[in-house]
């Protein structure tokens, strides 16, 4: 879990990296907001990673706690990458 907080606080760097060098960009997020769940995945105890969350509207699925915070990386990486081709645009 600790490559995953990492992965997402340096992904969130980008962004402000990003929205610095490119202030007419507009970001689909916040930045600084998404450090949260880095600081709440640094101090959370390894054996919590395994828990079950129940995630989706309307017909739940269960994930561990792992799999929903590599798929807020993902996510987050998803808009970085739009981000980078409208500025390379």
């Amino acid at each position: 879990m600790q490559a995953v907080s990492a992965a997402l606080s340096a992904i969130v760097h980008e962004y402000t990296d990003k929205l610095n060098r490119y202030p007419a960009v507009e970001l689909a997020m916040v930045p600084e907001p998404n450090l949260h769940p880095c600081q709440v995945l640094q101090h959370m105890p390894a054996e919590l990673h395994r828990n079950i969350c129940l995630t989706g509207a309307g017909k739940p699925e269960q994930h561990t706690l792992e799999f929903v915070a590599q798929d807020y990386v993902n996510h987050l990486q998803h808009h970085l990458n739009q981000i980078t081709a409208s500025i390379l645009s």
